[in-house]
């Protein structure tokens, strides 16, 4: 058996597996060298996957949800075109600490990143005090800048505008986590970046949170808490059938409403970049 451990958001996660994991390489730059973790994983990869509980909690294609009588059970499934359907392919059981995953892929082959997606990563992390939030993740003068938005907004464009005109390193295109440490609010960066390809393990505390729409002028304001609260929230993943998730994921929201929350209609150019930079 081989053990591997990896500290994302500040929270040691151990794989035990038979050697079958495959790197992509973003998982890697999350590796550390510990004995000890907050949650354990054991990885089976296996030619069947657990039988499926009685009752069925959630279910939305690509995953479903189901109490075995009092064991929690997640199956994740990838859409297979030839059958037109979608094919079930790791379960995870267990809660808190300790879980164990079991993978049936078609090709017999474990990834890292698969296995991000199959433990349900972002509900194990706000049993932390952590939550991903859909967004850009920045560093400037050693401050964060997340910009959130809808799809095909723009808030790649903005991270890569303030790249080009202001010097920022873009640590993820998609997603950062957020946590609050030592009574301040911090991003992190984290294994998996959607399309973006950007993803590096690097973290610093939040200047501001700019959720975005596109304009023909450039104009800038500060939300208010309600504003700021229903803003971050909706771009937060996690359970919303798990109600003690969906308390933790409302009691960040409300952490976040508190601080320096924008909403940034503007242009896709440098003259957007100034605006916001004299805001801050």
């Amino acid at each position: 058996m081989i053990s591997s451990f990896y500290s994302i958001a500040d929270v040691i996660l151990r794989l035990d597996s038979d050697g079958l994991i495959k790197a992509n390489g973003m998982l890697r730059k999350f590796a550390v060298s510990r004995t000890s973790a907050d949650v354990t994983v054991r990885v089976f990869n296996t030619g069947s996957l657990p039988e499926k509980g009685e009752k069925l909690v959630y279910g939305d294609g690509r995953r479903s949800f189901y109490d075995n009588n009092g064991t929690y059970q997640m199956f994740c499934s990838y859409f297979d075109s030839a059958l037109n359907d979608y094919v079930p392919y790791s379960c995870l059981i267990g809660s808190g600490a300790e879980y164990e995953l079991y993978i049936k892929y078609k090709n017999g082959e474990i990834w890292d990143t698969m296995l991000l997606d199959a433990l349900d990563f972002p509900n194990i992390l706000l049993d932390f005090g952590a939550v991903i939030m859909h967004c850009s993740f920045i560093i400037k003068d050693g401050k964060a800048i997340l910009f959130t938005a809808d799809k095909q907004v723009g808030k790649s464009t903005q991270a890569a505008l303030w790249e080009k005109y202001s010097g920022a390193e873009i640590i993820n295109g998609d997603r950062a986590a957020v946590k609050l440490k030592g009574g301040e609010l911090y991003a992190y960066g984290v294994p998996y970046c959607g399309s973006s390809d950007i993803s590096e393990n690097k973290s610093a505390r939040i200047a501001a949170v700019v959720e975005l729409s596109q304009s023909k002028n450039n104009a800038i304001y500060k939300l208010d808490e309600a504003a700021a609260f229903r803003c971050v929230l909706g771009k937060f993943s996690y359970n919303l059938n798990d109600m003690d998730k969906a308390v933790k994921a409302a009691d960040m929201a409300a952490l976040i409403s508190r601080s320096k929350v924008y909403h940034l209609s503007c242009l896709p150019d440098e003259s957007a970049v100034r605006l916001l930079e004299e805001e801050l």
